[in-house]
């Protein structure tokens, strides 16, 4: 097994380090073979996704999208779509369709997914994974992925419900969204039946859920309501994840690292408007840039997570919250460039 060695990036803030994807060399050999493209991983069985047709299998069935998967291969997924159509594993519910959601362990292997795009301004749940519950996702890159909906749509998962996210790293986004949008995932919920007292009642107890060594580069745009630069709507713990981000959304519910976020910790997180002319100048940010995330929460249990005039205010926060220093940015931008010449028609 190995270590992805460019990804182990540590800030000179001592904040946080970039997400470490560990690749396992003898899954990748299974995909350069004829053998049954199956492997026992610590007792489970994992099916090894070698190809843009295998990863499409796994939303065929309800049994389907139960299984566990390993990536043997980075995948680019523009020629597919392009013949065969945009697609997305699982979907939740709405205009009467059948909650079909992705419940099983995806590990990315630390390989690349790449050229991802559903754009769809009338639908629900878009995202690479549509709809996700009791869901492990983890050791993955996304790079250049395109999505847009009405509701809950994220690069990664449109609408977490008891999912875990980790180590996962999705570069040059472009998410575009009516209400409920993240650069990452649209909502990190439990389940959507509780009352707000349940959700407190599950937060006190502690939950195995959470997002956790996650970073995010590119675009995000809400039309209304929760938009984030990593979540648009969170109840999970949230620690070492990081968002440069173009972020654009509503005045009271927009944040570079949680749109609304309801009560839940956020630890070792950092932050950076995605601003060229800031970064190679040397500048901070200023409250006049007009960046959606200066706004300050609404009411007195919802806050925009991700803003440096007003983080030390909210109660959503843990320690070690703050914006990147530039030189920290510079060297991210030498890993994960940012594409700006390929701004999709949608957005």
């Amino acid at each position: 097994m190995k270590v992805l060695g460019l990804l182990l990036l540590v800030f000179s803030a001592n904040l946080m380090a970039m997400p470490e994807l560990y690749n396992d060399s003898s899954v990748d050999e299974i995909c350069e073979t004829d053998s049954a493209k199956i492997i026992n991983i610590q007792e489970q069985i994992f099916h090894v996704l070698c190809s843009a047709q295998d990863l499409l299998k796994i939303s065929q069935s309800d049994e389907s999208l139960k299984g566990n998967y390993i990536l043997g291969s980075d995948i680019d997924l523009s020629e597919l779509i392009e013949k065969s159509g945009e697609f997305k594993i699982g979907d939740g519910t709405y205009q009467s369709k059948a909650e079909r959601s992705f419940s099983g362990i995806f590990d990315g292997n630390a390989h690349t997914i790449s050229n991802f795009k559903y754009v769809s301004p009338g639908e629900y749940y878009v995202g690479l994974f549509g709809h996700t519950r009791s869901a492990v996702i983890r050791n993955l890159r996304l790079d250049n992925t395109q999505v847009q909906s009405k509701a809950y749509t994220g690069s990664l998962i449109g609408k977490a419900i008891e999912t875990t996210v980790e180590n996962v790293v999705s570069t040059n986004v472009w998410v575009r969204g009516h209400r409920v949008q993240g650069g990452l995932i649209g909502s990190s919920q439990f389940d959507v039946y509780l009352d707000e007292d349940d959700i407190r009642e599950r937060m006190s107890q502690g939950t195995e859920h959470a997002i956790k060594s996650v970073f995010v580069s590119g675009f995000v745009k809400g039309d209304s309501l929760s938009t984030g630069g990593v979540s648009g709507y969170n109840h999970y713990p949230i620690s070492d994840a990081g968002a440069l981000v173009r972020l654009e959304g509503s005045e009271t519910s927009s944040g570079y690292i949680v749109g609304y976020n309801f009560e839940a910790e956020l630890s070792d997180t950092a932050y950076f408007p995605l601003d060229f002319d800031y970064i190679y100048g040397g500048k901070v940010p200023s409250q006049e840039r007009s960046f959606a995330d200066w706004f300050f929460g609404i009411g007195d249990r919802y806050f925009s997570c991700g803003n440096d005039k007003y983080d030390l205010k909210s109660k959503c926060l843990g320690p070690k919250n703050t914006i990147f220093e530039v030189e920290d940015i510079k060297a991210i931008l030498e890993v994960y460039p940012v594409d700006l010449n390929s701004e999709p028609s949608f957005y």
